[in-house]
């Protein structure tokens, strides 16, 4: 019932939570920057939402897909059984390799990460598990042309960048990623720290909507606003 009630509201011509909104704006991103050869990578890939639509608007590219979370990772490997295009790792990408806890939270799973975030509501039931941890750089030499990376990891979404420098200044993908208070902040990663890194990269950073509108990107300043103030905790960010 919980799964037929979710699929109903996104089914809804409307969005009615920002997480709804930032799910529709980053397919719009999908359709308007992918090409049907684009290759791409979803980390924090859960139940496949995703992963699906790089599927649909790039049936010839390579895509990949990095989920820690033991049972989601095994109905992963059952949904994309047929699919050869399409490859699914068992670990959390992380800054370094090798194995950490990992807080699963088992009556809501997208809010695990390998720190235990804040919840929006009362009652999550959550267990520590063993991961592996790996940088996306070990990956490198088996990796094509990335062409955009999404990443939604509960906070360590600096982790991951910074786990990937050497193949994102390779191929400059689109990265659409997170970053917001309850999440990030428990990582000790602040909006100046973010920015200052995909600066780094040579990356711009915009609003979802603003990218789709062609408007300017983000100020250092603004960005921080954006997350200081809540205002908004999804992005795209464009290499130069």
């Amino acid at each position: 019932m919980k799964d037929l009630i979710k699929y109903i509201f996104k089914s809804l011509p409307v969005a009615f939570t920002k997480n709804q909104l930032y799910d529709r704006l980053t397919i719009k991103i999908m359709k308007r920057h992918l090409d049907k050869d684009s290759n791409c990578i979803d980390v924090g890939v859960l139940d496949g939402e995703i992963l699906d639509k790089f599927q649909k608007f790039a049936p010839g590219g390579q895509h990949f897909g990095f989920e820690p979370i033991p049972e989601k990772f095994e109905n992963l490997e059952h949904k994309y059984r047929n699919n050869q295009n399409i490859t699914i790792y068992n670990v959390a990408l992380s800054n370094q390799d090798g194995s950490t806890e990992f807080n699963y939270v088992t009556s809501n799973p997208s809010y695990s990460g390998i720190r235990k975030r804040s919840y929006d509501r009362s009652g999550e039931k959550d267990t520590s598990i063993k991961v592996n941890t790996k940088k996306l750089d070990s990956y490198l030499e088996e990796l094509p042309q990335i062409d955009m990376i999404k990443i939604d990891v509960e906070g360590a979404e600096y982790w991951v960048i910074e786990g990937a420098k050497k193949l994102i200044s390779r191929d400059k993908p689109l990265l659409v990623f997170e970053h917001g208070i309850g999440g990030a902040d428990i990582y000790d990663i602040s909006p100046a720290k973010m920015y200052d890194l995909l600066a780094e990269l040579n990356y711009t950073v915009y609003l979802l909507q603003d990218r789709l509108k062609d408007q300017s990107p983000l100020s250092r300043d603004e960005f921080i606003r954006q997350f200081n103030e809540s205002l908004n905790y999804y992005f795209v960010a464009i290499g130069k």
